[in-house]
């Protein structure tokens, strides 16, 4: 039911903004080659754990024309965690082929979430693989704000405590903010994710909200360090069909360096 309610109002809401003008930035060329980002976390819940982060993000940007605009969190990424004690490697997650493409002046596009492997040892989860694509509906943009609604399919596969493989079946909803001006950035996702595991449908949707805020400092002429804060909170039926605890409350704190030529 969530899932029809939520396409007949991205059915209804594509023709309303065919009205509103597009945003229209000369065409350009913003490509970060490298980022890499180190950081600490604390979670309660479904982890209560603490870890040092690694990210490492190669090839993000955006490449705009007159009527499209092509972007990339990162064409390759790769996040690791480790507890306190640097005593081993909590979770390695590694992500390729993320990309979105948006059509400035139907205000509609798609994306793919890429294809990410690897483990995640403080979930109890290993052998992970998961995609997606997604719709989606560009309801605001401007020159500091961008609020997108996106509707889409995810596939994700794994292993608990190395038993038998699980399949999950995702049909996500989202809704995404975006904020930049000057030094400052913000972003928000709230998602709601109904999905089925062995051909039947939970009663209670997947939930997570996500939010971060990011200060640049100075740049250097070929580097841009940035500070930020973030929270997490995440609700899993799945986890709780399997006994677990299925939320997870988690803030972090962070810092990156990005490389990029200053103009």
């Amino acid at each position: 039911m969530v899932q029809k309610t939520f396409l007949i109002c991205t059915f209804l809401l594509s023709f309303s903004f065919q009205s509103i003008p597009s945003y229209a930035k000369s065409p350009m060329i913003e490509i970060t080659p490298i980022r890499f980002e180190v950081g600490a976390e604390a979670s309660l819940g479904e982890c209560p754990c603490f870890n040092w982060t690694l990210q490492l993000e190669l090839v993000s940007g955006e490449i705009e024309t007159h009527h499209f605009l092509i972007s990339s969190d990162a064409l390759f990424s790769l996040q690791e965690a480790l507890p306190a004690q640097f005593s081993y490697l909590s979770s390695r997650l590694k992500t390729a082929g993320v990309f979105e493409a948006l059509w400035k002046g139907g205000h509609i596009g798609f994306g793919f979430e890429g294809v990410t492997w690897g483990h995640d040892l403080d979930r109890s989860y290993s052998h992970i693989i998961q995609t997606g694509i997604y719709g989606l509906i560009n309801i605001l943009r401007n020159e500091f704000i961008r609020l997108d609604i996106r509707s889409g399919y995810e596939f994700e596969k794994f292993r608990v405590n190395l038993g038998p493989y699980q399949e999950l079946h995702q049909f996500k909803q989202t809704l995404v903010f975006n904020w930049e001006q000057n030094n400052w950035a913000a972003d928000i996702l709230f998602s709601v994710s109904p999905f089925s595991y062995k051909n039947r449908f939970f009663s209670k949707p997947e939930l997570l909200a996500d939010g971060s805020i990011v200060y640049k400092m100075n740049q250097s002429r070929y580097v841009q360090p940035s500070i930020g804060l973030g929270a997490v909170y995440h609700y899993d039926p799945f986890r709780e069909f399997l006994g677990l605890n299925p939320n997870e409350y988690t803030g972090r704190i962070f810092i990156d360096f990005s490389l990029m030529k200053k103009d």
